[in-house]
């Protein structure tokens, strides 16, 4: 039997790296397939891993690197992040297009690969006072909730045109060592360790602390994925949270908490702005149940895993 050839799209990201780290570990046989505009990894080029620098939002170059590599598993990662801004057609050429280009060179493989196609639980909108969301939950409503939401949205609808072979995968919000500063969290981390290096005077900079959101470790996300990528059912869409929102307020003050020196808060007019969703939280009992798994990585050991990241980036003590 052939190893399994799987195509990770969005590889080089925050995501994408410890998705490559998991799949090395647990399939150690597989050879992985990392696409990415510009691909630059912590995992060079060997045998197990392949880069390729492809834009999903070609169909052409799409459909000419799945015929060539055919893959026998895919995870649809890359995407226009939730941080990307406001430019609609941008985030929609990326998040739906690139997604519908994967899908068809997919399904022009036989037989068809598996794929996990990774949505989000913003799709969702506001949970407040309604609960964790289930599966069954209504989606949006569009134009509501930010471009990425509505993107996310149209790209549902085209991975539920492949049935045969399309896992949807929701996340929450994830969060962990590697993750860009323009994030809530992984900026507060970075502000602590700048300030313990003496690079910042003892004051972090904050917007609205209200909002509140499940929060994972990017690596029990991951390991959703892979789970998913086995044991999920093609046609089928699992929420992958932790059932329990926390408000950023909450975040930070956890992070303060393991600052090595004094820090204060100060509200920063110019990040002062209202959430378009003021709580987002799934129910899980669906992939637990199907596939076993359950966040592992406990929310203190994330936190200080990525101010700890931050500590060694910038030098600090």
């Amino acid at each position: 039997m052939d190893a399994p050839r799987i195509l990770i799209t969005g590889a080089s990201g925050f995501v994408g790296q410890h998705l490559v780290a998991a799949l090395l570990q647990e399939q150690p046989s597989s050879q992985l397939l990392c696409v990415d505009r510009q691909p630059g990894s912590l995992f060079p080029n060997t045998p197990a891993v392949l880069h390729i620098n492809a834009d999903l939002s070609h169909k052409d170059e799409v459909a000419a690197l799945v015929a060539s590599h055919r893959p026998t598993q895919i995870i649809h990662l890359a995407a226009a992040s939730a941080g990307a801004g406001t430019d609609r057609d941008y985030i929609f050429a990326i998040n739906v297009e690139g997604t519908r280009a994967v899908l068809d060179a997919a399904a022009d493989l036989k037989p068809f690969p598996r794929v996990v196609f990774v949505s989000t639980g913003y799709v969702y909108g506001d949970r407040e006072g309604t609960g964790p969301a289930l599966e069954t939950s209504p989606l949006g409503p569009l134009w509501r909730f930010g471009a990425y939401t509505d993107s996310k949205i149209e790209a549902e609808n085209c991975a539920r045109n492949y049935p045969a072979f399309t896992t949807i995968a929701r996340p929450f919000t994830h969060i962990g060592p590697g993750q860009a500063s323009t994030f809530a969290v992984s900026s507060f981390a970075r502000q602590i360790a700048q300030i313990e290096a003496g690079k910042l005077p003892p004051t972090i900079k904050v917007g609205n602390l209200a909002a509140r959101r499940d929060i994972l470790d990017v690596r029990d996300v991951v390991k959703a994925y892979t789970l998913l990528l086995s044991r999920g059912r093609p046609g089928e869409a699992y929420n992958i949270a932790s059932n329990h929102p926390h408000s950023t307020q909450f975040l930070l003050q956890s992070l303060v908490a393991m600052s090595t020196v004094p820090v204060s808060i100060e509200v920063d007019p110019a990040r002062l702005r209202p959430a378009d969703i003021q709580c987002s939280t799934g129910d899980a009992a669906k992939i637990l149940t199907e596939t076993g798994w359950r966040p592992q990585i406990p929310l203190e050991q994330t936190l200080a895993d990525t101010l700890n990241h931050w500590r060694q980036f910038e030098g600090a003590a």
